[in-house]
Parts: C-alpha cells; structure tokens; sequence
C-alpha cells in the first residue's frame, strides 16, 4: 500500500518537474500586461530570440506576441486627390504601388525599416510602380509616399 503511494506520489513529482521544465520564457527588455472589462493587451518589446522559417507552403514565425492582425495602412489624409493602392501585401518577392485621380503631382515614395532607417527611396513616374523585396529579408517595413516633400500616405508591408 505504502509502496503504491509512493509510487504515484514520484510519478506526480516527476509529471509536474517535466511541465514546468518547457514553459514559455521570453528574454525582453520590457513588457506588460493589461486588462479591464473590454478586454486585454499583452506585449513585449526587445525580444531577442525569433526566427521565421518557411517550407512546403508553411511559415513558422518563433515569438510570443504574435497576431493574426495585419494592418495594411497606417495613416490616411483626407482631401488629396488621388488614391494610392498597394498591393499584394503581405508579399513574397515585390509590391505594385498604383495611384489614381485628377490632378496627381509628382509623388516620391521612401521605404522604411522597422527600426526607422531608409532602405530605398525614388520618384514614382507611372500609376503603376513595381518596388522589388526580394533581397529583404522577412519583416515589416513601412512605405511612405508623399508630394512635394509632404507624407499623403504610410502603408505597412509585410515581406514573408
């Protein structure tokens, strides 16, 4: 008898060192958690150990604040006259950045890491401009266009 609960009582010892041994850990410079009756935000911010790996047309991205949402445009002002479209986003390999409208000035755009420093930067000639990812590597970035040295439109673009 005493033997049984012995053995159960290793066995449950056993059990909770092997669960706790591969809980999520997360090495970040900072983070938080909050929640009220509207719902919750989680995050994390400097989190060191990610990697995103692709194959047989499956991506695995490593993390812990990870989410479904993808927004495709930051900001938008009002009263231009023109509409500025990009598309596919997310995207593998380039971007189709088309405008449309009366009036359209002369439009430059400006491709922006994650951590704020230009990648790439021109004149938008055509309605239809095609802006190459393939040498990026897999991230967010953001495309600002904008007139006469005015930002009209942000675009966040995901490069898987």
């Amino acid at each position: 008898m005493i033997r049984n609960h012995l053995f159960t009582l290793a066995a449950l010892v056993i059990s909770f060192i092997y669960q706790t041994s591969y809980a999520q850990e997360v090495i970040a410079t900072s983070g938080d958690y909050y929640e009220n009756p509207g719902g919750s935000v989680s995050f994390t911010i400097g989190e060191l150990a990610i990697q995103t790996l692709e194959g047989n047309g499956t991506i695995l991205t490593q993390g812990y604040q990870q989410s479904l949402l993808i927004v495709t445009r930051v900001d938008e002002i009002e009263g231009i006259p023109y509409e500025i479209h990009v598309y596919p986003n997310p995207t593998t390999s380039s971007i189709t950045l088309s405008y449309s409208g009366n009036d359209i000035p002369k439009l430059t755009y400006r491709l922006v890491g994650a951590a704020g420093k230009v990648l790439n930067n021109g004149e938008i000639y055509d309605e239809i401009t095609i802006l190459q990812f393939e040498h990026l590597p897999p991230a967010t970035y953001f495309l600002q266009v904008m007139d006469s040295k005015k930002q009209v439109s942000t675009f966040n673009i995901v490069k898987q």
